[in-house]
């Protein structure tokens, strides 16, 4: 078994009856090791040894049935067909689980190999598990965002906070994106469970921009958010099933004027 858990790749001989070699030397039934970037495996027979050339840890990717580039997810994000073109978008949750949603709204969970429909294409998802899920994973707390906003608008900071750490994110387009939904959801009364909810046509609206746009604008805020390793970055934006009704997905907002 080769297997990623607690940052590093390691191999681990399961009893084999003909043996593992790990750079020249043989593992004891059972043994596990770790490899580094350069490392050989060889595995009963010297003509089947394989050389570990990245050491970084799995991706998630999609391969289409038909042929051609596979796509890999960027910060445990994929957007399918494309990052310009989104109509399904493939993500992490907060509580370990791979879920693929539809940009009409609907989230479903998906497994490794599954197939994906996305740009008129078949897609077979390449899902790496998470053989050892970690408690802060699974209890990992809703986000937690401040906005920061220029006084003329132009740009806004967005500063994460978790236990313990707070990332102030440089001013993005998309930022503006996420504190519009944070307004809303800021300004709207009632409940919690139904507050900040509006379609993908108004957002586009009070945006002056198309939906495709906003699309790509929330994928682009998920990615910056993965490739921080935030547990659930997928789940800044949320959508509710059946509705085309979205919001932002967090558990506390502030906004602010800079200055």
């Amino acid at each position: 078994m080769i297997a990623w858990s607690a940052g590093q790749w390691s191999v681990r001989d399961l009893g084999s009856r003909n043996g593992s070699v790990v750079d020249a030397r043989p593992l004891a039934a059972g043994e596990r090791v770790l490899l580094a970037q350069g490392a050989r495996v060889q595995i009963a027979d010297p003509e089947f040894t394989w050389e570990l050339l990245d050491a970084r840890g799995p991706t998630a990717h999609a391969r289409p049935v038909d042929g051609g580039p596979v796509l890999a997810a960027d910060g445990d994000v994929l957007a399918l067909p494309d990052d310009e073109d989104v109509e399904v978008t493939v993500w992490l949750s907060a509580e370990g689980r791979w879920v693929a949603e539809a940009s009409g709204g609907g989230v479903t969970p998906v497994d490794d190999l599954d197939l994906v429909e996305a740009g008129g294409r078949s897609w077979r998802l390449h899902l790496p598990q998470r053989l050892e899920p970690t408690a802060a994973a699974l209890t990992a707390p809703r986000l937690c965002l401040e906005f920061v906003v220029a006084p003329d608008e132009e740009s806004v900071e967005v500063v994460v906070v978790e236990p313990g750490r707070r990332t102030r994110l440089p001013p993005r387009s998309h930022h503006y994106t996420l504190l519009t939904l944070a307004r809303e959801r800021l300004r709207q009364g009632g409940a919690e469970s139904e507050r900040g909810w509006v379609s993908e046509e108004d957002l586009a609206g009070m945006l002056r921009i198309d939906r495709q746009t906003v699309k790509v604008q929330i994928h682009r805020a998920r990615q910056e958010l993965g490739r921080l390793g935030i547990a659930g970055a997928g789940q800044v934006v949320e959508r509710r099933t059946g509705t085309g009704l979205m919001r932002i997905g967090t558990g506390a907002l502030s906004v602010s004027v800079a200055g």
